[in-house]
């Protein structure tokens, strides 16, 4: 973070930033160094949290995220509202002191095309007797935004907790944190004493809760994070009411598997593979009717249908798919230039 970038971010005047700054610096949460940066020749001043100031955001986070408001007759969370919609927490606090109103969902979510069969066989799952849902697919391919339409259509309490780059830990404090949210009684630390077991390979007590546990981006994880999945699907099975959505990548090694297929075979846990779009979809996601056969059929070939590469397309965003993507940057060229091709 630069003075600059931190200006920026913030909504503050650059030259304000050195003084706000100094008293975090003073404090230990903030580490200052001279580095340079891309596009600058000369050094710069950045600044990097510390570990301390790394807990204390993370603290001002869990705040945010645990704060009511009002929707229609009911309230919900900051952190859900967040969640269901795929806004940052301050997304949502600086729209409603802004404007007064909420954010909607994001463009990826409002373009929700053809999984009307998926979404219904998530809804499905949900009302019927298996614990465990896990939903495969490739990076791109809609496992994300397919759960948050289902999450709208459903009525639950859920954790909603991005697997990808987490520990054991991480996901047994956020676990921790959500269950003292709803029960004021309890106290997180002896919470989370309690959802440790999951370290040791053995199974917490979830009888009797309702949660609705989402893990996503799942896929090659330490083994301490398979261990705390693989204790989880034990949890919720003997739970008789807590359901667990697992979003995971498609390629997801072998042996990150966190079930076998005796748990499938039992009814324990039920797989979703997710693929692409149809290509009439694929189409209406590209935006352009008039697009000729040929083209529409090269783009459909190499895509496979994924929306995510689909939207990069019709953006003209090259960049975005060359780095969101596997194809060169010849291919990620001849793809948008067919988006244009007319009949």
């Amino acid at each position: 973070m630069t003075q600059e970038g931190i200006g920026e971010a913030v909504g503050v005047r650059r030259s304000h930033v050195p003084r706000v700054v100094r008293g975090l610096v003073r404090d230990g949460l903030v580490e200052e160094r001279d580095g340079r940066i891309r596009g600058r020749g000369r050094k710069v001043r950045v600044y990097y949290l510390t570990s301390a100031g790394l807990a204390r955001a993370r603290e001002i986070v869990r705040g945010i995220e645990a704060e009511e408001i009002p929707l229609g007759e009911d309230r919900m969370t900051v952190g859900e509202y967040s969640r269901l919609h795929g806004l940052a927490p301050l997304d949502v606090v600086q729209s409603l002191f802004s404007r007064g109103t909420l954010p909607g969902p994001d463009r990826e979510e409002a373009e929700f095309l053809g999984r009307e069969q998926e979404l219904s066989r998530l809804v499905a799952w949900f009302r019927g007797s298996r614990p465990v849902l896990v939903v495969y697919g490739s990076p791109g391919v809609g496992k994300t935004t397919l759960a948050r339409r289902f999450l709208s259509k459903v009525t639950a309490h859920y954790h909603w907790r991005e697997v990808r780059g987490a520990r054991a830990r991480d996901l047994l404090a956020g676990l921790a944190d959500h269950f003292a949210s709803r029960h004021r009684t309890a106290t997180r630390e002896g919470l989370e004493e309690s959802l440790g077991k999951a370290l040791a390979g053995l199974p917490f007590d979830l009888r009797g809760n309702d949660l609705l546990l989402v893990l996503d981006g799942y896929g090659e994880v330490p083994q301490d994070v398979v261990d705390v999945c693989r204790a989880l699907v034990e949890a919720v099975e003997l739970s008789g009411g807590a359901r667990l959505l697992v979003l995971a990548d498609e390629g997801t090694p072998v042996y990150c598997r966190f079930y076998d297929r005796a748990a499938v075979a039992r009814n324990a846990v039920e797989e979703l593979h997710l693929k692409g779009l149809s290509l009439e979809d694929a189409r209406t996601l590209l935006g352009n009717p008039a697009i000729s056969g040929e083209a529409m059929r090269r783009i459909f070939l190499l895509t496979k249908g994924v929306p995510l590469y689909l939207r990069l397309i019709r953006d003209g965003d090259i960049e975005g798919l060359i780095h969101r993507s596997r194809f060169t940057r010849a291919e990620a060229s001849l793809l948008v230039y067919s988006r244009d091709a007319k009949q």
